[in-house]
This record gives structure tokens, sequence and C-alpha cells, in this order.
């Protein structure tokens, strides 16, 4: 009988770890609901990326958990915009449930004490601490990186964290076809004018910097994104957000808009 029962243990965890290797993830990106916060989930068969972690970790790895199979444990990258806490607290619950393997930076770093801790946090478990600003490229076997702000000098020519939040330029080569994406921070106009200059910034999805602030997504900016699609991750908040201005923008140039927080998680694959 033992040699029974081992013999179906064995035949039982052979057939689950064929099954793991050969259960195949399409590519996908996921603009999380997540309240009032940003947090974009990017994977495939063989990675995980995340752009900001939202203000909730509980919220945001249980929205992960229900994109990624149970076995997957590892988030390759994050890259976290600005110190603002809708953007990187829920950090701290990704680094217990998941290895992270990097967490990606600007060199503009804060001495807020949540920041200063996570970054301890992440380097007490591992986790490598990368800084990057314009022009850094992260090249992926599906995805090529570019960096676009915040530029160099940043902290004289740009006077907040908002202004000198990470921007990234994905271009996803595993969806059907290529397809590019913009994701913002909290930039304002004048970082997005300073974008507009230095690149040409035509993208297929665009997260709306700022939640749909009023002081960003200027015309000119939209006009050099055209995206097929805007996204605003935004829930319950104070700010007014998204402003009812930033939405006569986008209507104007004939932007489709999905909110979070009346449609949900944006399922792109």
């Amino acid at each position: 009988m033992p040699v029974i029962i081992a013999t179906l243990i064995l035949a039982n965890t052979i057939l689950w770890h064929t099954i793991f290797l050969h259960q195949h993830i399409a590519p996908f990106v996921s603009f999380l609901d997540i309240g009032q916060g940003n947090s974009v989930l990017i994977a495939n068969n063989a990675s995980a990326l995340l752009y900001d972690a939202g203000p909730s970790g509980l919220q945001t790895t249980q929205k992960i958990s229900e994109r990624l199979p149970f076995y997957r444990k590892t988030i390759d990258l994050i890259f976290l915009s600005h110190p603002d806490t809708d953007h990187y607290q829920g950090a701290f619950e990704v680094l217990k449930r998941y290895h992270v393997q990097a967490l990606l930076v600007s060199p503009y770093t804060s001495q807020e004490s949540g920041w200063v801790q996570l970054l301890q946090k992440a380097k007490q478990q591992g986790t490598a601490i990368i800084i990057v600003d314009a022009r850094d490229t992260i090249a992926t076997p599906s995805e090529n990186i570019l960096v676009l702000s915040p530029p160099p000098h940043a902290q004289t020519t740009l006077k907040t964290d908002n202004e000198r939040s990470l921007v990234l330029s994905i271009a996803q080569k595993e969806l059907s076809a290529t397809t590019t994406f913009l994701l913002t921070g909290d930039i304002g106009a004048k970082t997005e004018k300073i974008l507009t200059e230095a690149y040409t910034l035509k993208s297929d999805y665009l997260l709306v910097p700022h939640h749909g602030s009023k002081y960003s997504s200027s015309e000119i900016f939209l006009q050099s994104v055209a995206p097929r699609k805007a996204i605003v991750q935004v829930g319950k908040n104070k700010y007014g957000h998204p402003h009812q201005d930033t939405l006569l923008r986008l209507k104007k140039f004939s932007i489709p808009l999905w909110r979070t927080d009346i449609n949900g998680t944006l399922k792109v694959e």
C-alpha cells in the first residue's frame, strides 16, 4: 500500500508539474481598478511587470492574483513613478506576497518616511533598487521600455515630485500587433510640454496623467499622443478627478475614455 500511495503522489506531482510548465499565459496589459491610485500589470508567459502599486496593497495583490496563475510568485520589475502614497503604498504588500526582483525609481528620491521605509524593506528582502531616468531603456523578450522622463537636471527644472514622475513608453511585442502604451504618473502640463518637444509620443493607449487633473492632459499633449484609448485610473476622491475640463479636452479630440471607477479594470490582450 505505501508503494502504491507513493507512486500516486509521484504521478500527481509529475502531472501538475507538466501542467504548470505547459500552461500558456496570453500576454496582456491590465489597468487595474484599485480605487484612487495607479497600478498597471504587464504580464505574459515568462514575466510580470508592475507600474505603480496603488494605495492599498491588499486590493492590488488581489487584482494581481486574479490575473496571474496561483503558482506565479515573482514580479520581475516594479516601476514606481513617484513617492505619492496612491502610487507606492501598495508595494509593501506586493513585496510580502511576491518575490520582486527589482524596484525601478527615479534619481529624485524623497525623504518621506513611508517611501524611505519601502526602499529599506525592499533592500532587506534582496530586491534590487535601480535608478532610471530619461533615455534609459529596458528590454525584455516581450517589451521594449523607454524611460521618457524625468530628464537630467529635473531637480532644478521640475519643482514637484508629480512633475518628476517616471514616464514610460512601452512597446508590447506579443499582442496581436505591436501595441504601445504611454504611462505618465502624475505629470502636469510643464512636463507634458517637455515631452512633446523631445519625443514622438504617438501611442495606442494613454494612462491619463494625474488621474485626469485639470492641470494635466493639455491640448498639445493629447494631440501628440493621439491615443486609440485613454484610461483614467480613479476612485472616490476629494480632488475632483477627473476634472470636467480634462474630460472636455479628451472629447474635443474624439479620444475614447475608459474610467476604472465606472468601467472597472481594462485588460488589453
